[in-house]
């Protein structure tokens, strides 16, 4: 398991350095420049977000996740929400657009695609690769806003490392290249949220046409 609350606090250049070498890191709170105003305003935009039940992926993946879209790319990135400005403000401001392009190692950056994901009981995220979806999608990134839950594991399927669990604590952020396939195992107790934000270098039109995702319900359990 990869443990991201035992590593020492790195420098931006160093963590570049990481993200280049392995294709992926994982960021500690410290290791962001959000600030604890700036969690706390996106964790509310997530509460007060709107979810369907996903079952089928655009690519033909099985799921079962409870997903709150912002933006979307079906032909071109479109906001979807009225708490997308507000979102996006916090997330592509100038010091963290920054952050990512350094860290990616591409620049400008846009965010093609960004949807809130919340797990319950049995929940989970099926087997697949971001880039299946649409080549578009250099990088991806997991913010981690829970911490009490069981279950709900982040599985990489590393093409040099083989088979990573990566532990994400609350206010940590996975940056994955979009090339590499993974999973969230089921949720065993209590409630897994998140939010996923995939970054591009093409502001345009979608390069790879694809089907719609598979829904059944927009009643959220509890």
């Amino acid at each position: 398991m990869i443990s991201v609350s035992e590593l020492p606090m790195r420098t931006s250049d160093q963590l570049a350095q990481t993200f280049k070498r392995q294709g992926y890191v994982v960021l500690r709170r410290d290791e962001i420049p959000l600030l604890a105003a700036q969690w706390s305003k996106l964790q509310s935009i997530l509460e007060q977000m709107d979810y369907v039940k996903v079952v089928g992926g655009d690519t033909g993946d099985a799921h079962s996740v409870w997903v709150g879209r912002f933006v979307n790319d079906v032909e071109k990135p479109q906001s979807l929400h009225a708490l997308s400005e507000l979102l996006l403000e916090i997330l592509m401001n100038e010091e963290m657009h920054a952050f990512f392009g350094q860290l990616i190692g591409e620049y400008p950056l846009c965010v093609r695609r960004c949807q809130a994901n919340r797990l319950f009981l049995k929940d989970f995220i099926g087997y697949h690769v971001d880039q299946d979806t649409t080549p578009d999608y250099t990088a991806t990134a997991v913010f981690q806003f829970s911490e009490q839950f069981e279950g709900g594991e982040f599985v990489l399927y590393h093409p040099q490392s083989g088979e990573l669990v990566v532990e994400l604590p609350k206010y940590s952020v996975l940056v994955m290249r979009g090339d590499i396939p993974h999973e969230v195992m089921p949720v065993r107790n209590g409630v897994r949220q998140t939010l996923a934000c995939f970054f591009s270098t093409n502001f345009g039109a979608t390069r790879k046409p694809r089907s719609e995702i598979k829904t059944v319900s927009n009643a959220l359990p509890y």
